[in-house]
């Protein structure tokens, strides 16, 4: 009996899965419906494959770009002009007008404003292109009357002829706007003439004073060769080899910077600084493309 319960039961079951294993679930062939929900039948798929490219939907992606980045220049020439204003004694005129007591008991120079043209060589001594030795020549004009009024005491005028080196961190190389901040020492040469109420005529005669410079500003690259720059300095001419030697001549003298006791004619400590604001254009040398698609 127990054999024959057996028998009925494992016929039962043989049955069931013959009828599982013979079903459309297991029959990929055919497409199921239990095959569509897993992605669709091998023939809807080789039916896709089989469809022309320009038929399939194919997701689009944004096409490459090309990034252009610029190393820094090899060498760059700056040549920028502007107006210089006096501080400390380089402004110190009674009125804004030269005032002749003042100048003799050697209180101030005499002069207030003028004006300036500097040329600069820069060359980049570092790989990123951030530090730059800095080579200058300039020229500089003081009067009493620029951007003031006549004085009837008379006149003064000093000319400047100045040479230095210092360094410079331009901080950002690569780009199109490029700050930069630097500290030069320089030599200047002083020269003038003093006109003292149209009788008495002084030359100022050629004297070497060591001064120093600190500037910073902005350079615009409209070219890989050309751009404009924008700058503020502040000079300081006199800072070393002062003197108010008296050589024993009345209408020749050596510019007098230097307290003296008991004084002499236009004698007294007195600082040669001003600052400048200028403006000019800078010419590139040596800067290359480096495009990266992306």
């Amino acid at each position: 009996m127990n054999l024959k319960i057996c028998v009925a039961v494992l016929c039962f079951f043989s049955v069931l899965l013959f009828s599982a294993c013979s079903s459309g679930q297991y029959r990929i062939e055919e497409g199921s419906k239990d095959s569509s929900k897993a992605g669709g039948s091998v023939r809807d798929i080789n039916q896709t494959i089989n469809q022309p490219l320009s038929k399939i939907n194919i997701p689009k992606h944004n096409p490459p770009k090309d990034y252009i980045v610029r190393t820094p220049p090899d060498f760059t020439i700056t040549l920028t002009s502007g107006i210089n204003l006096g501080v400390s004694e380089l402004s110190s005129n009674f009125s804004n007008i030269f005032e002749v007591n003042q100048f003799a008991n050697g209180e101030n120079f005499g002069v207030r404003n003028g004006w300036s043209i500097l040329g600069t060589g820069k060359i980049t001594i570092q790989k990123q292109g951030n530090v730059r030795l800095n080579l200058i020549a300039g020229y500089s004009k003081f009067k009493n009357n620029f951007l003031n009024d006549d004085s009837p005491f008379g006149s003064v005028k000093y000319s400047i002829i100045t040479f230095g080196a210092g360094l410079e961190n331009n901080f950002n190389p690569k780009y199109r706007v490029r700050p930069y901040a630097g500290i030069e020492l320089n030599g200047n040469m002083i020269s003038g003439e003093v006109n003292l109420n149209d009788t008495s005529l002084i030359k100022i005669k050629n004297s070497l004073r060591i001064g120093v410079s600190i500037n910073a500003g902005v350079e615009y690259l409209i070219t890989d060769r050309f751009g404009l720059n924008f700058a503020v300095r502040f000079t300081h001419a006199n800072l070393l080899l002062r003197n108010s030697k008296d050589d024993g001549t009345s209408n020749e003298i050596l510019l007098r910077d230097k307290q003296l006791d008991p004084p002499i004619f236009a004698s007294g400590f007195k600082n040669f600084a001003y600052v400048s604001i200028q403006a000019g254009l800078c010419f590139y040398f040596g800067i290359k493309k480096q495009v990266f698609r992306i």
